[in-house]
This record gives C-alpha cells, structure tokens and sequence, in this order.
C-alpha cells in the first residue's frame, strides 16, 4: 500500500516539477504570432498595486501567458471543443466572454520603433508585393462568400474580382428602436456562421448618450468648424440571420437614433446605405472586426457625397494585395479552428495624392517616426497595419495639394483603413486617437486652422468606455 501512494505521489509531483523547471529556464515571450498579441510580462511591484490587488492580478496573467506549451495546449483544447460541439451546432455558433473588449488597437512594439532610414517608395514598389487586382485573376484565392443564412438566395451572379461570390440584399430592419435598459452588461459575443465571425451588437442607451453630448459640446466650442459624424456598421448587419441585428440589435436603427439628436448643422454620413448597395462585395474581413480596404471605400465614398466632394474612382488608384494571409482579432477571441483554415487576405489601394505621414507620441509633434498612409510590404502578421501603420495618439500626413484644406479625423482602429483616401482631397491630414492623445482637441484645431474634424467610429466604439472616456478628456 505504501509503494503505492508513493507511486501515486510520484505521478503528482513529477510534472509539477518539471514544469516549474521549465516555467523558470524558459525566455520570457514577448509576443505570440498565433494569437498576433503582446504576453504579459512580470509586474512591477508597487505597494499602491500591491494593496490594490493588481499586482497578484498581474502575476496571474503573467503566469497564464507564460506557461510552457502555452500555445500547443490552447490548440488541443480549442480543437477539441469544436470537436465535440460541431455535430449539435450545425454551421452556426456563439462564443461568449465577459469583459472584453474586441478593438482595443492595432499597434504592435515591432511597428512603433522610430525610422532611422527613408522608407521604400511605396508607389515603385506597388507591383513587386502583388500585381494589380483589377487584372491579376485573385478571385481564385478570395475567401467564399456564402448567402446569409437569414434568406434563401437563388444562384448567384458572379461579380468582378476581387469580389467574393455575392449574397442576396438583406432584409430592412424594423423602423424604430427598442429601449434598452440603462444596466450596462459588461460582456462580448462573437457568433461564427460556416466561416465569418462577427461581433454581436447590443444598444446602450446612457453610452451613446454621453457621445452625442460630447459632440454637441465640441461644436459649440467649434463653431465656425465644421464637424462630421460617420458612424460605421459591422459585418453582422448584412451577413447575419435577422434576429442578429433588429431591434436593440440593429446598428442601423442605432446610428439612426444618433444622427436624428445631432444639431442639424453637424454632417451626418450615411455609410450604412452605401455598404449595404454594395454588400456582396469584399467589404468586412471574416476573421477580424473591421472593415476592409473596400469598405472603408464605400464610406470614403459617401463622406464626399456628404461634404461634396468628388470621391476619387475605385479604379482610378493603384490596387494590390498584401502578400500572405491574415487572421484577425475574432480569431483571436474565439481560437476557432475553422477561422484559422479559411484566413483572410488584404487589399490596398494606393491614394492618387502623394502624401509624408508622421506619428507622434503628444501634440507637441516633436520626436515622430515617419509612417505610410499605405504601406504593403507591413511585416506584422496583422496585415490591417498596413494602413496609417496602425494607432497612433497623433499622426499627420501631409500632401502636396495647394488648396490649403485642413481635416482632423477623431478616430478608433476602424478609421485607419479611411484616412488615406482622404489626402487625396486635403493637404493635411491629422489623425487622433483619442484614447491615447493627452492633448485638448479644441486648443489642436484652432492651432492647425482645421476645416473639418471627422469623428468616424465603427458602431461599438460610440458607446466603448474606453473610447467614449478618451474622447471626453480631449474635448474637456
């Protein structure tokens, strides 16, 4: 009996210990390419953080991030639990978590060191990334684009490339807005359908009010500005059953609700029409939450139809596709294999416009590092960096345009694939991200004689604390 515990002893300490000898000769990881996010490091002591309890929270993250054969085991759990959940789901499934938040940013440490030699030509460079996508046949490598599974859509039409095979148009939503209840429920979801994952919305009343006071208040401070609201809809609008986006789901009703309490002189523009006429094509990422190249044209497109503009042609600009594949962050959310097997690729489309682009750490704009508006050969393996070179607290592209115009784009991750097709009508183009900028965002555009300010966000950010409490410092 006595050898007996003792082998049942061994069998217990064993791998504790080898374990812990791993977890201490192993290097400390910074990064994982797999999941395309920075690993916790060891904390800081302090005794504020100690008494708070954040450095033991620290700990536990750092431990959890840091454990040998992190990864592998997150595979074979994630693996299996598709496994077994597959023969009960169907093509059809919803992975909850509390308190997270999706688009927290897209900078990476690895894209933020400072310049020390000119950047390539991007221009020159174009056809050595990836030959034109107006000629290059890559509908042969777009992911599948299969009719919601809200309607029964007859065979579809083949569109030009590089558009993915097209669904049939979505059903309206119901006109008016169901009242949500001022409970704020700290949680996220993401429901896969076949291969596209797509965060699921829910409207919050007291949230989106403190957006639409902020942006009362910053046109009164601004009067003789011009101000801009372009909210953007997500993917789950027009690829998702009905159930998914009506009602106080609907984004459309939402950003309807936010426009109709806007002063009547604030530009409102209507992207959601605009996405939703041109649906079938390639405009939403199905691994990642945000939009594609293509989709930030559609909104490009109604911006200018909205501040008349003419909108520069699609194919008027020089097109590419980024080499390798991408999967996002609704990857990273939901480690779902199937996302994993069917990645994502991404476009670019090169602004007519030349354009110098800096970034900046404060609004002193002293010290930057020089960026691209577009940039196709980004190394990072999250291919959205090549737009604007991810988040900035400040960034400032400057044209060669004469006609002394002057925009301010208040903006979240969402906005980076839009602002380059914006220098091809301003000679400058500021950029502030405002959960990161220090600075009072009045004091900035009375200094840089800014025409318009351009408050874009995709439909979760207008009532993001972190996103909607950045935009209240700055503006005071």
């Amino acid at each position: 009996m006595r050898k007996t515990n003792q082998v049942i002893i061994a069998f217990f300490l064993i791998p504790i210990v080898i374990l812990s000898v791993l977890n201490i000769v192993s290097p400390v990881q910074v990064k994982s390419e797999e999941e395309n996010r920075l690993l916790a490091q060891w904390p800081t002591f302090s005794l504020t953080s100690l008494f708070s309890g954040q450095y033991t929270m620290d700990i536990e993250s750092y431990i959890s991030d840091q454990f040998p054969f992190r990864q592998f085991l997150v595979n074979i759990y994630t693996h299996a639990v598709s496994a077994l959940q597959s023969p009960f789901q169907g093509d059809v499934s919803i992975v909850v978590r509390p308190n997270t938040d999706i688009g927290i940013g897209e900078i990476l440490e690895s894209d933020i060191t400072p310049a020390t030699e000119s950047w390539p030509d991007t221009h020159a460079t174009t056809n050595r990334i990836a030959p034109s996508t107006e000629s290059s046949g890559v509908d042969k490598a777009l992911p599948s684009l299969d009719p919601s599974p809200a309607q029964s859509s007859p065979s579809p039409v083949p569109t030009q490339a590089p558009t993915p095979t097209p669904t049939t148009q979505p059903t309206p939503t119901d006109a008016n807005i169901v009242a949500a209840e001022d409970k704020v429920i700290t949680y996220s979801a993401v429901i896969i359908i076949k291969d596209r994952a797509m965060e699921l919305y829910s409207f919050r009343s007291t949230r989106v009010e403190r957006y639409i006071t902020l942006i009362e208040k910053l046109h009164k401070l601004l009067p003789e500005t011009r101000i801009i609201d372009l909210i953007a809809p997500t993917s789950v609008e027009f690829y998702a059953p009905d159930k998914y986006h009506s009602n106080r789901n609907s984004q459309e009703n939402a950003i309807a609700h936010v426009y109709d309490r806007l002063p009547a002189d604030i530009v409102k523009v209507d992207a959601y029409n605009r996405l939703k006429q041109h649906h079938q094509e390639y405009l939403y990422f199905r691994t990642d939450h945000h939009w594609t190249a293509r989709g930030a044209y559609q909104a490009y497109f109604a911006f200018c139809e909205s501040v008349g503009f003419d909108a520069v042609p699609l194919d008027a600009m020089k097109s590419g596709t980024i080499a390798g594949g991408f999967v996002g962050s609704l990857y990273r959310y939901t480690n779902n294999p199937i996302l994993k097997n069917n990645p994502d690729f991404v476009e670019y489309f090169m602004p007519i416009v030349e354009s110098k682009g800096m970034a900046y750490q404060s609004d002193s704009m002293t010290g930057g590092y020089q960026i691209r508006a577009v940039y196709p050969q980004v190394k990072s393996n999250n291919k959205y960096m090549a737009f604007i070179g991810g988040d900035h607290p400040l960034a400032h592209f400057q044209t060669g345009l004469e006609n002394n115009r002057s925009i301010v784009v208040i903006k979240e991750s969402f906005g980076n694939a839009l602002v380059p097709y914006l220098t091809n009508h301003y000679r400058n183009v500021f950029v502030i991200d405002p959960r990161t900028f220090k600075g009072s965002l009045s004091d900035f555009v009375r200094k840089h004689a800014i025409d318009d300010v351009l408050i874009t966000n995709y439909a979760f950010s207008i009532s993001s604390d972190e996103w909607v409490n950045g935009f209240q410092r700055i503006i005071g």
